[in-house]
């Protein structure tokens, strides 16, 4: 099965992720219980509304990190890696 959208530019910026998430659980089936959500920018906040964890990155804006559960730390020092050990997922 397979999702083809024809021209990115027909959306805004903030509209990509939600489009991902809308392939991720109508298309993909994923449940929205599976999901990590990783952000730093506003236009995060709307995966951060519907995803079950919602992680801001160490750089995030501060609207951000207070609308995440969690706050780790920044890409370069590999917040992604960190943020999945303190939750036991590797």
């Amino acid at each position: 099965m397979g999702v083809t959208i024809s021209s990115c530019r027909a959306f805004r910026k903030a509209q990509v992720p939600v489009l991902f998430w809308t392939f991720l659980t109508v298309h993909m089936g994923v449940v929205p219980s599976w999901v990590l959500v990783f952000g730093g920018s506003e236009n995060d906040l709307s995966l951060f509304e519907v995803a079950d964890v919602a992680i801001a990155m160490g750089q995030a804006t501060s609207r951000v990190r207070h609308a995440a559960d969690y706050t780790t730390e920044c890409c370069a020092n590999d917040g992604v890696a960190t943020a999945l050990e303190r939750l036991g997922l590797i």
